[in-house]
């Protein structure tokens, strides 16, 4: 009974929103993100300092996340 196959729509956003996630992690890994917070916290524009991004940019990645 708990067998039930979403909508054709629900499936894709569900897919959509996977694929997005994976690409927010992948980046995050290859920026190396958790190695700079790995000391402590840091303000965003802290972060992308010294990740090398943009503030705004490491922002939008960091909600998405």
């Amino acid at each position: 009974m708990g067998d039930r196959i979403p909508r054709p729509r629900v499936a894709l956003l569900q897919l959509l929103n996977g694929a997005w996630i994976t690409q927010a992690l992948h980046a995050a890994a290859k920026l190396r993100l958790a190695d700079f917070l790995a000391t402590g916290p840091l303000t965003v524009e802290a972060l992308a300092q010294q990740a090398g991004t943009d503030a705004q940019s490491t922002g939008r990645l960091l909600r998405v996340l």
